[in-house]
């Protein structure tokens, strides 16, 4: 049998054992932490989770929103915990005090290396023991910041006729930078997505701040279907009727005084709105959402697609009230500026086949 080494080093632990979570980085996030400029990572969990995005890489225990993912500005990670029959503990070196007459001496009196002059030995300290890991894994592209901001956002359906048209005080109409950025923050912390992926989904559904008047406070809302299409019709025509090309860069605030009728000092819909629907259709994800809109040009391909979208959602929600091929065909090409009518074509745009008969 060999003699233990006089040297060995004393393994201790701690009581109570501290909390930790061992996290298993993707290569790429390594590589952006480890960056010149590494950016700001969120740990963002729903306040509930709609039915559609249950799942999507998340267990089934997640359902109810009970689970956390870790974003980027750029990109979202769902957050796994994988068990481990290797436990893994976590220690760091201290020392433990012993008697003077047993610390281990040379022929000449002096301390081994492997002890303290100080009446102290080397050991490692066992602080935590972790019997599973943290992965990060890129969720399914159908998990989306959309169907979270349906949930949350307040449905907006008026006014827009002439005769309930709007008078708000400043301040109030979400064309405050300062307030719609707060506003819009507190939206986005309880979506489980990263800052871009918000935004674009807060785009892609016209989405903008304004005053709740029942509340008296800036919320958040998404427009009525029918809201989006009577604002376009507003769009279109005092575009026509002040010859503003709409696929050339034009003043976002000239169109919008197109719109507004001189001899009222209210409005039809809040300028928030206006702007919402501009930056949906400029195909430019870059835009800001906290202030109002200042040179734009609307992207031909992408106005004329939503237009029709936005006609059948109307129209057309589902098979009871389907219509036919060349009614919808016809509507839409009315909708369109002049140039733009060759754009309706069912080639142009995912129809499901339920919308018509």
């Amino acid at each position: 049998m060999s003699n233990p080494d006089p040297r060995s080093i004393g393994f201790t632990h701690t009581q109570p054992q501290q909390n930790f979570k061992l996290l298993e980085l993707p290569p790429e996030l390594v590589e952006l932490l480890s960056s010149d400029h590494p950016p700001t990572l969120y740990l963002k969990s729903p306040a509930s989770t709609p039915a559609s995005q249950s799942g999507h890489g998340h267990s089934s225990k997640s359902s109810n929103g009970d689970f956390v993912n870790l974003c980027t500005p750029t990109q979202t990670y769902i957050l796994r915990q994988v068990h481990s029959s290797n436990s893994i503990f976590l220690i760091k070196p201290s020392e433990r005090p012993r008697d003077d007459h047993t610390i281990n001496s040379d022929v000449n009196g002096r301390p081994d290396a492997g002890t303290s002059p100080h009446g102290k030995d080397p050991v490692v300290t066992a602080i935590a023991l972790c019997k599973s890991t943290m992965e990060l894994h890129e969720p399914d592209k159908s998990f989306s910041a959309f169907p979270f901001l349906l949930q949350s956002l307040r449905v907006y359906d008026g006014p827009l006729n002439s005769g309930d048209r709007m008078d708000i005080e400043d301040g109030m109409d979400g064309t405050d930078t300062t307030q719609s950025r707060k506003v819009i923050k507190r939206v986005f912390a309880d979506v489980p997505l990263s800052p871009v992926e918000c935004k674009a989904a807060w785009i892609n559904i016209c989405a903008f701040v304004h005053l709740d008047p029942t509340a008296g406070r800036l919320v958040a809302w998404q427009p009525f279907a029918a809201v989006k299409l009577e604002v376009w019709k507003k769009i279109l025509e005092g575009s026509l009727l002040h010859e503003i090309n709409l696929e050339k860069q034009f003043l976002a605030r000239d169109l919008w005084k197109a719109i507004l009728d001189p001899d009222d000092d209210g409005t039809p819909f809040p300028r928030t709105l206006f702007d919402a629907l501009i930056r949906r259709l400029t195909d430019n994800t870059s835009v800001s959402l906290y202030s109002e809109m200042n040179w734009a040009s609307l992207d031909k391909n992408t106005t004329a697609k939503w237009i029709g979208e936005i006609y059948l959602e109307t129209t057309a929600p589902d098979t009871g009230r389907a219509i036919s091929h060349a009614q919808f065909l016809e509507a839409w090409r009315d909708l369109l500026p002049e140039s733009w009518r060759a754009e309706a074509s069912l080639d142009n745009m995912e129809v499901r086949i339920n919308h018509f008969y």
